[in-house]
């Protein structure tokens, strides 16, 4: 996760049909891999039902015409050993390689904080680079990011099967254009680069710092609602008003032992290239290892106030229109705030806004 997968996705679904003509195929297109992926990922539970799509996927592989298929979805780093196994075994006869985008730790992390704070995360910046060092603490923080980040695991789960003939990293590239990183995608999975425009293609890029912050107080009174209705909410809210925020928010920045912590784990993937267990296309440098010290800072500041009060207005009102748009009345009788886990003070303004944006929220979500 985190690691230009959305960007090289999106590639793959906008030219299918130049991928076909060159010999490759992006099998029934990324939402059908999705759900194909996500239903193998429930293993073992209902397993007749769950095996279905994946079935299905791999029969398309097998019945292609083209040299190379290529299925693409992140969530495949998640799965366990015996799920790599029910995930393979369906593509016998054919030879499997796994290719791992991997991102500088130094900026995947704040990446990551943005994604879990985009599902129903909690925890405030300072706070999540504490816990997802802390494996004693049995934090979600914790579980969540090193499902997603601990590209040693994912690599030796893949790697390790018989049936894989082996496993090939792709570094982001630091500061060369995105479309390098199409280059060694394209290099690695064995397609033609130059059948594809990436100028075109969709990034999928973070909120700021003080947006972050918002939504991350609005989870703690979004609590209970279904997944889906949850996640398109916030959809709606990252890609409207606090999207286009990014450019004025700041970004959260790591303090000293994060940014060691991070280094540390950018020399793990280092050591599986150098060891030779995985290939590699593209530039170990694009992992720094060495972290300097007096670059970050000890403590981690809190998101400008100012910024996290504009956000919390932008939220304010992108629920107050949302609900207008539900209910197709012109207006909205005002709503009581959802009470907060920590009450406010007097005149807090952000919670006061953040505590009514989840109460319509809320009502929104109950005309879904």
């Amino acid at each position: 996760m985190k690691s230009g997968t959305s960007y090289v996705q999106s590639i793959l679904g906008g030219h299918k049909q130049e991928l076909l003509a060159s010999g490759a195929e992006f099998v029934g297109g990324f939402g059908v891999q999705t759900r194909a992926v996500r239903r193998m990922l429930r293993l073992p539970e209902a397993p007749r039902r769950n095996r279905a799509r994946w079935l299905d996927l791999a029969a398309r592989v097998h019945a292609s015409p083209a040299e190379v298929s290529v299925v693409s979805m992140e969530f495949l780093g998640f799965a366990t050993e015996a799920q790599v196994e029910e995930l393979v075994s369906p593509l016998r006869g054919l030879e499997v390689s796994v290719v791992v985008t991997v991102r500088d730790q130094l900026r995947a992390v704040a990446a990551q904080w943005q994604t879990f704070t985009r599902n129903q995360g909690k925890d405030d910046w300072a706070s999540y680079l504490r816990l997802i060092e802390d494996p004693e603490g049995g934090s979600r923080a914790h579980r969540v990011f090193h499902r997603a980040q601990d590209v040693p695991v994912v690599a030796a789960r893949w790697g390790d099967h018989p049936a894989v003939a082996g496993v090939g990293l792709v570094t982001v590239p630091g500061h060369a254009p995105a479309s390098e990183l199409w280059r060694r995608f394209a290099t690695a999975a064995g397609l033609d680069a130059s059948i594809a425009d990436p100028s075109v293609a969709r990034r999928n890029d973070s909120l700021g710092y003080a947006s972050c912050d918002v939504l991350r107080r609005a989870n703690t009174l979004l609590t209970g609602l279904p997944g889906p209705v949850y996640r398109a909410l916030v959809r709606e809210a990252a890609l409207g008003p606090l999207g286009a925020l990014r450019a004025l928010e700041e970004r959260p920045v790591l303090d000293r032992t994060a940014a060691a912590a991070a280094a540390r784990r950018n020399a793990d993937i280092r050591a599986l290239v150098t060891g030779g267990r995985v290939g590699l296309t593209g530039d170990l440098e694009d992992l720094p290892v060495d972290a300097d010290p007096s670059g970050y800072p000890d403590a981690v500041s809190p998101p400008d106030p100012a910024h996290v009060l504009r956000a919390a207005r932008a939220l304010h009102e992108h629920a107050r229109s949302a609900l207008v748009a539900a209910t197709g009345a012109g207006s909205v009788d005002p709503v009581d705030p959802v009470d907060p886990v920590d009450p406010p003070g007097p005149g807090d303004e952000v919670d006061r806004l953040v505590a009514e944006s989840a109460a319509l929220l809320r009502a929104v979500a109950g005309t879904r």
